[in-house]
């Protein structure tokens, strides 16, 4: 949001938490907006809106989800361990020994491992269930 906003439909100046709080130091840049404000739109309201909070906590998070466990599980659990290796070995740009060819980014390869191994985020739906939040 920026520091002061009109919204013409509600007749309102809205402006958030952190900009009320600089605008309240008398002869502020802050104050100074706010008062210029409030001259040109007299009949509106002055509120205070919330942030809108992130999507983060309803995000799918992976932690340990490394392209080194991410070998290891293959090696352990996969049924074509040298086409997958050969496959994320490609995607991290590790063909031969100390070679980069065509890195993919991390998120690509992580949505690549978890669709590929589909179990892993089975388990962490069960486990979700058994331990609530």
């Amino acid at each position: 949001m920026k520091q002061i906003a009109i919204n013409y439909e509600r007749k309102t100046i809205e402006i958030s938490k952190a900009f009320s709080k600089k605008a309240r130091v008398y002869n502020s840049e802050a104050y100074k907006e706010l008062v210029d404000a409030c001259q040109k739109f007299p009949t509106y309201v002055l509120t205070i809106v919330e942030s809108k909070k992130s999507n983060q906590h309803n995000r799918e998070s992976y932690k340990g989800l490394t392209i080194d466990f991410m070998e290891k599980y293959i090696e352990s659990h996969s049924t074509n361990k040298d086409e997958d290796l050969k496959a994320l070995r490609q995607m991290t740009g590790k063909v031969n020994e100390g070679e980069l060819e065509n890195k993919k980014n991390y998120p690509d390869i992580k949505k690549w491992f978890l669709a590929k191994f589909d179990e892993l985020r089975v388990e962490r739906e069960n486990l979700n269930k058994a331990i609530p939040a």
